[in-house]
């Protein structure tokens, strides 16, 4: 059962990482309530970053960043779509 979580300026959390990382995400804990963030935190793996509402649900999660380019590619996906509706509907 998920309890109050409350943090103050002085929390922190540090990641030790064993074996790469191959998951968009890990969940290490849950909350039902949270007050205050994390004061410091330090050791994220690289091209992670601490969520602590990951998917709006109460959880706090090491979370992959989206590559640059697949942000990039994503958006241009996007418009290439919105374009081509335009062209159509006009």
């Amino acid at each position: 059962m998920a309890t109050a979580l409350s943090l103050a300026p002085t929390s922190s959390v540090a990641f030790t990482v064993l074996d790469p990382l191959t998951e968009p995400a890990y969940v290490f804990g849950s909350y039902a309530s949270l007050a205050g963030t994390f004061g410091t935190v330090t050791s994220l793996p690289t091209g992670y970053t601490l969520d602590s509402n990951y998917l709006g649900g109460n959880t706090l999660a090491l979370v992959a960043v989206p590559e640059p380019g697949t942000v990039a590619l994503a958006g241009a996906g996007c418009l290439l779509a919105a374009a081509l509706i335009r062209r159509h509907r006009g």
